[in-house]
Parts: C-alpha cells; structure tokens; sequence
C-alpha cells in the first residue's frame, strides 16, 4: 500500500473577527488551534496560555446518502477514523478517502473526494470586509455546504454538524434551527467566565439535538456506557438522516448536533449553511482588568451573534466573497502571487486583540514552543508595525489611527523616572551629573530633587532624550518594554503621516504633532551626530552576549556591571529592528527612515500651518549622509563619520525608507535610479538559492551559515552568528522589497524574491503561518505592499489625488484605499475602476499614460493634463466621490 505524505496541515486559513480570536480549518477538514476562549498564546495571562477547551477533534461536519439502495455516512474530515469512526467498531463511519484543499483568505475551499453518488464542497470563511470594522469583528465563522447530486437516480441526502461543549459543564438548548451551550458553573477567573457557543443551521429542514458523551473526542465508542447516546445517534443518522434529542440539558460531556435532510433530484445541487458563534466577555489582562471585546458592543450573547449573522447572510457572505474574487481573480499576475499576498490575512485574524472599549493590538508573534516568541506580552511593536501598517492604512485605517493614538500616549515624558534613566545614560549628562553626586550621594532618594538636577543638566548639555517612542507594549496594552531603538521614531513618524493622508485626516496629523516633533527633537538632541541617527553600543544582541561572555567566569554583580561600564551607552538606545545584528554609526537602513520622516515632517508642517525651515535642514544633511553611504552600486550597511570606518555588507532592507516614502507620497528621497540599482544589487547578492532573500550578504560572499560562527567584516569585530538577524530570510522583509522593486518597475527581480517565498513557505506547510520572533509573526502582513507596489499605487487624501503606474500591462487586480475597495482593471487602451465598497474621493490623477478621456458611468468629465516627475496629471474640473456599482473609466 503505497501513500504520500505531505505536512500540509501545519497551518490553516485562520477564521474568526479581528479582536474576536480564531481558529483553524486546516487541509485535513477539521478545526485546529482553537484560540476563541481568551487562551492559548493569544492572552497574556499565564494561567490560561497552556488551556485549549476544544481541540481537532470538537467540530465535525458529516454527510449521509441514500440512493434507494444503499447507504453511505462519511464524516468529511481526512485525518483517519474518530469520532466513533471505527474499521473495528463502526465500520461503515469512515473518512472521506481525501480533501482537496484551497486556503485562500479570508476563506477556504475543501473539496470532498469519495466514492459517493453526491459531490460535497464547503466553504469556510468568517465575515471580513475592508472598510468594515463591526462586521469584520464578528465572534462567527460560516461553513456553506453545497451538495450536487451527480447521478441519474433521486437521492437522499443529510449533512451533520457536531460541536462539543468547551464548559466543564453547562446548561444547553435547542430549539429550531440551533443549539446554544452556555456557561453554567466556570470560576470566576476563568476564560470561558459566562461565555456561550451557538451551532446554527439555515436549511429547509433542521432538528436540532443535545447530546450526552463524556470523553466521546478522545475514545470514541470504546467507552459504550458514555458513548451510548452518541452511537444512537449516528444510527439514527445512518437509518433516517435525522437526530433528534431533548430540547434542554446540563452537566458535562454535551453536544450540540444539527442534522439536515434534504431530497435531491438527478443533477440537482442544494445549499446548506451552518453558522458558529461564539461569546466570551471575560477577556482579562494579566492585572485582572477586564478588557472584553469589541463584539460585546453589538451582541448580548453566541446564540444573537448567530442571528444576526443569519439574518445578515446574504450581504456577509457576499460581500467577503466579493472581496475574496477581487483579490484572487487576479489577471496579468501568476495565481500563487495572489496566493502568497493574502495568506497574511490570517495573520490580522490571528494576533489582533479588539478591546470592547475599541482599544487595538497586534501580537508580534505569537508564543510557539518550536518557534519561541512572546512569553508573556509583546504588542504594538513599533518598529515591525511599521511593516504592517501599510495594510490596516489599505483595509482598515480606523485600526491604524488608533495604534498611532494609543501609542503616542508613551512617549518619553521629561521628569518622569524612564526619562531620568535614559537622560543619564548619555556621556556628557551622565559627567555632569557624577559632579554632583560627590557632593548629594544620597541624591538619587529624593525623587522630586532627583528630576529637577537633571533637569538643569540636560537644560545645560542639550542632550535630552524626551521624545523617543516606545518599542512596544509589555504590560498588557497600558505599559512599555523601552526607548531603545533608533528607527522607532522615523517609523512613528512615517506611519503617522501617511495614515493622516491616505484618509485626508488633517486633525489626526494636528493632534499628534507634539509627539511627532519630540520625535525628531530626542533623535537629534539625544542620539546624533552631524544630524544624523547614530547607533551607539550597545546595538545588537549579539554584542551584548559577546560581551557578558568575557565576564562568565566573574560574579553575577561584575556581570550585570560589564555591559553598562563598557558601553557607550548605560542603557540600550541604539538598537534597530534587526535587534541580533549589531550596527555603528550611521546606517542605510535607519537614515532612510529617518530622511522619509523628515520629508512627511516638512510636508506636514505646511498642511497644519508650521514652519517647515528645521525639518528641511535636516532633511538635507541627511541627503548628505546618504551620499557617503553610496558606494556606486548600492548603499553602504553603515558608516561611522566619527571614525570613518564602514560595513560594506548588502542589506536586503536597506532602501526601506523609500519604500515607506512611496506609500506616503512623498517622492524619491534620492536619484531613482541609485534606488533601483541598490535594489538590482539586493536581488543579485542577497537572493539565496534554495534559501530567500537574506538580510545582509559581505561582498566577499561568507557566510556563517556555510563556514560557521564567525566575525563581522568590518572593524568591530563583533560576533557574526549563523541564525541570526544577518544571515537569516525574514518573510516580512522579502514582501516588502518585492514590493518596493514592482513600484520600482524592477519585475522579474520581485517576482523571484516571491517565488522564493512561496516555495519556502509552501513546503514545509506554513503557508499561513510565517515565523520569526515566534508564529504569526507581525511583519509579513507587509505582504499587502505587493498589491500596492504592482500598481504602483499612491493616494494623496489632503489633495484628493491618486497615482498609479501598474508594474505590468495589462493587469486586473484588487485595489484598495483607505478601507475603499474594488477592481481595476488595466490595459494599454485605459483603465477601469469599479469601487465594491466605500467612497473614494478623486480631484485628479497621476497616470504614465496621457489620458484622452475621464468618464464616470459613461458621462465624460472635464479634465486638464499637465506633465510633472514621469507622470500625467489629470486634473478635474470637478472632484468626484466613486461609490459602490460606479465605474470611471479612463482613456489612453
């Protein structure tokens, strides 16, 4: 007996709300990874990160045919016999014999494949809308049967849908078309504290059924005395295509089924739905506060979230599989693309937390006994949402305008005790203040003292850190980890400023500027030299290792003193997001950022009525600083102008900046063709065969990943370690710098660097699961960044502006603008826009091609064309709002 073995059921297309948790449907037809019930590695409470209420084998769907002859019961699962499923016991419950499997979020096409007069295909999906933030938060997922009867003989059919209870024991109903299970005795702590389920079914004919079966998911009918109830209803299933049970029960062991007879005529094919739903309110960080979630705002309990759902069916399923066609009936680009770009919107689903006050996070990763990660709390992290942000400015701006508001809160506040230590942590504050303990030893036990001395001195130094944006979250969603990256505030900056102009938001822009000014401000005050970000030691993990290692055989006390007496620094402040590769200097990778942030500031300064003069100050002496980085082919790892030493590596990332630069509309920070030869060289050097594209490669191609632990070459020395930050593929970054080279024109280059991706991430059956600091990992949902970079895509919502330049011609694809969506399709004679959903407001165009007419739903409109920077500008004569069922078309 011969058979292949693939591991294609590592990850699913995760289903559920954001904020709402979710679990998996997998290639094997069963539910994994139930993350529903503010557990698993998705609550940052301890106690509840090791609990799983239901598991794989919780939920199962089933079919029943009767030709008139004989009868066949299938469950439509693949993983082997369960569930009383049985070759010894219950030989004629089996499995399907296999599942053809599409995982395309934000749902999943299985296809059951037997020896059955039917042919059965289900669709997966829960609710997900772009611009949709209530009905995209939904505690559901909808499981839409179809059955077609293939054969020239009526059939009898029946589905089956099981759920077990996830209560240590509760109170269950049926009644109709559903089966609700509610809470009826969880402690107080617990995570399923007054929570509920709901099995729903929409069909002609429904009965619905409480069942008793303690232990049934694990032993089947092994146990018979507890099984009996369930054996009687799979054979009552078998004989008439029916169960029936008592309408209301409690205690353990329970549940909930829903059986569907329907009668189908030769060729015919019917419709069957199932909705689950789920409510658990009682959503705690680890200081016991209750968060809850979003979805509380609108339901009152599972089994009203299953109605509305019903009532709500047509337009929730609709217009998720509108959105879904949009995205994967893509023309001009390969299906797999399509494919690889929106297996990260599991990801969104996965690690977003949707408080029910409206407060929003996203995991970093979630924690993963193979992969590592987040132990304990890691949200928001700025320097790797600023990857992602892209996508939520795209599909849901209402989350990325709370990130930005919700994080600008933990500034560096001065006369606060995080202020005090990172003031002191620099040299020339940390002299001063050294003068003044020989004189106050006990200084540092009057706090009030403690901040007004070194007050004065910062006021004296000018070196004063207030200002510098926090890492991420630690403490729950309400306390910081840090201030110890340089490219948190260009980030910051970068996101703030472009989520404001994607959605014309000109008081968002306002409200934060303090915060986006103290950004600058610390930068240059506190972490700079000639102007520009400077990364100080320590800088990497990895050095900071090596260090503590020369010191192993010393006490625990010299140890914890080594890194603060031999650092430049007393505290970490010259990190970046690569935080295991230790940089110097000035860096490509941040001056970029920080060159883009400066060029939003200048920008934003004239929208909210500053002056812009010190932003384009600065904005030119990193112009500079980007000069000397240049070394003819692509831009230098880094540069020390203090030294003159430099790191000649090639880094995947380093043009990130401009990247970013694009998406906010901001231009070329320096000559385009420097941009698209150090993306050319990243594509040459960097792309590793049978590997990806790795984050930075030495001209001299060593690498320690073939020769073993090694040094850095360049004049630090330091540890060059294989599997970490420099010598490794990092998913979210290979998105981005395909991105970047399709906005770049640089096609084939981006399209291998995705193939490569594809086929890393395809093999091991990840597809929906990219790793780095632990599972889920945040970054790669900078994969929606391929969809911007294929159209080149730009949109100016303080100017009503859109600019396009599509990587290929033709091309039909998904577009999307800040929650407004659609499909444009693209060819050498002109384009077509149909909006889906929203409104986009257009008062002109930039275009590669001139355009020789406008028209909205046929009607012509006035326009005047002017050529600037490569582009054809149309300018109306009028702003139009393009709404759902409304084309423009435009003429080349």
């Amino acid at each position: 007996m011969r058979y292949v073995y693939s591991n294609s059921v590592a990850s699913g297309v995760a289903l559920g709300g954001i904020g709402a948790g979710s679990v998996e449907i997998r290639a094997d037809g069963l539910l994994h990874d139930w993350l529903i019930f503010n557990n698993g590695p998705w609550t940052t409470v301890d106690a509840h990160r090791n609990r799983y209420p239901l598991n794989e084998r919780s939920f199962l769907l089933a079919v029943r045919v009767d030709d008139g002859e004989k009868v066949f019961v299938r469950q439509l699962q693949s993983a082997g016999y369960m569930l009383g499923g049985d070759p010894y016991r219950a030989p004629w419950l089996k499995p399907v014999k296999e599942i053809e499997y599409r995982g395309e979020p934000p749902l999943a096409l299985l296809k059951y494949v037997d020896d059955l007069p039917v042919e059965v295909e289900a669709v997966f999906l829960s609710p997900f809308i772009p611009g949709d933030l209530k009905d995209s938060a939904l505690p559901v997922l909808i499981v839409a049967v179809k059955v077609r009867n293939r054969g020239a003989k009526p059939l009898d059919v029946s589905l089956w849908a099981m759920l077990r209870s996830p209560f240590g024991r509760a109170v269950a109903r049926a009644r109709g078309n559903a089966v609700v299970l509610r809470d009826g005795g969880e402690p107080g702590d617990s995570p399923l504290r007054d929570g509920s389920m709901a099995l729903a079914a929409k069909a002609g004919e429904v009965y619905a059924a409480v069942l008793r079966a303690p232990g049934y998911e694990d032993y089947g009918f092994q146990r018979y005395d507890n099984a009996l109830e369930m054996l009687q209803a799979w054979i009552d299933f078998r004989r008439e295509g029916k169960v029936k049970g008592p309408p209301a029960r409690s205690g353990d062991g329970l549940w909930a089924v829903l059986t569907t007879p329907l009668k189908l005529a030769p060729s015919e094919e019917r419709d069957v739905v199932f909705v689950l739903a789920w409510f658990f309110p009682n959503h705690v960080d680890q200081f016991g506060e209750r968060l809850g979630h979003y979805y509380e705002n609108f339901f009152a309990d599972a089994d009203s979230a299953a109605q509305y759902v019903l009532d709500n069916l047509e337009r929730l399923y609709g217009k998720t599989k509108e959105f879904h066609d949009a995205l994967y009936e893509a023309k001009g680009i390969d299906g797999w693309v399509a494919d690889l770009v929106a297996s990260q919107l599991s990801t969104l689903v996965k690690i977003s937390w949707l408080t029910k006050d409206g407060r929003f996070a996203l995991w970093e990763g979630l924690g993963d006994k193979y992969y590592g990660g987040p132990e304990h709390n890691a949200f928001n992290t700025m320097d790797v949402m600023a990857y992602a942000m892209p996508a939520l400015i795209s599909l849901f701006p209402e989350l990325a305008a709370k990130y930005l508001v919700q994080h600008s809160a933990f500034a560096l506040r001065r006369g606060t005790p995080d202020w005090v230590i990172y003031a002191l942590s620099i040299p020339e504050n940390r002299r001063e203040f050294e003068k003044t303990l020989e004189r106050e030893p006990y200084l540092a036990l009057d706090r009030q003292r403690l901040v007004e001395t070194v007050s004065r001195i910062v006021e004296r130094t000018g070196k004063d850190p207030a200002g510098r944006i926090a890492h991420f979250f630690d403490k729950s969603i309400k306390g910081v980890d840090g201030y110890h990256m340089l490219d948190l505030m260009p980030d910051y900056i970068l996101m703030a400023y472009a989520t404001a102009k994607w959605t014309g938001n000109v008081e968002l822009l306002r409200n934060l500027w303090d915060v986006l000014n103290g950004a600058v401000e610390s930068t240059v005050k506190a972490q700079s030299v000639e102007g520009l970000p400077y990364h100080t030691t320590p800088a990497g993990i990895e050095w900071m290792r090596a260090v503590q290692a020369l010191f192993k055989e010393s006490s625990s006390q010299v140890m914890s003193a080594a890194l603060q007496l031999l650092s430049q620094r007393a505290v970490l402040m010259g990190f970046q997001t690569f935080d295991t590769w230790a940089f110097y200097g000035v860096s490509s990778y941040v001056l970029f950022l920080w060159a883009a942030a400066l060029k939003a500031m200048a920008e934003g300064a004239r929208t909210v009525g500053r002056d812009p003069g010190k932003y384009v100050d600065l904005l030119r002496r990193a112009g500079e600083g980007l000069e000397k980085l240049w070394n003819g082919e692509y831009f230098d790892l880094w540069w020390d102008p203090v030294t003159g030493e430099r790191d000649r590596a090639s880094m995947a990332a380093q043009v990130f900046g401009q990247l970013l630069a694009h998406v906010a509309d901001l231009g070329y920070l320096v000559d385009r063709q420097r941009v698209a030869s150090a993306l050319r060289a990243v594509a040459r050097r960097n792309l590793a065969p049978d590997e990806g594209l790795i984050n930075g490669i030495y001209p001299s191609g060593r690498r320690p990943s073939f020769v073993g632990p090694t040094l850095y070459e360049n004049f630090t020395r330091g540890p060059y370690l294989p599997t970490w930050h420099m010598d490794t593929p990092w998913s979210g970054v290979e998105f981005a710098v395909a991105g970047h080279m399709l906005y770049e024109g640089l096609v084939e280059e981006g399209i291998a660097v995705l193939k490569a991706l594809h086929e890393r991430y395809g093999r091991g059956g990840h597809y929906w699961n990219h790793v780095e600091w632990g599972a889920h990992y945040m970054r790669p949902l900078s994969a929606w960044m391929v969809v911007m970079g294929a159209w080149g895509l730009k949109y100016d919502g303080f100017a009503r502006r859109l600019t396009l330049r599509p990587a290929v011609v033709p091309l039909k694809w998904v577009l999307a603008v800040g929650g407004s969506w659609g499909v444009l399709d693209w060819s050498s004679d002109g384009a077509r826009l149909e909006l889906a959903h929203g409104a986009l407001k257009i008062a002109s165009l930039r275009l590669p091609n001139r355009p020789v007419s406008i028209k909205l739903d046929g009607k012509p409109l006035s326009f005047e064309v002017a050529e600037a920077d490569g582009y054809y500008e149309a300018r109306l004569a009028q702003e139009v709002q393009l709404e759902p069922g409304h084309a423009l078309e435009v003429g080349f």
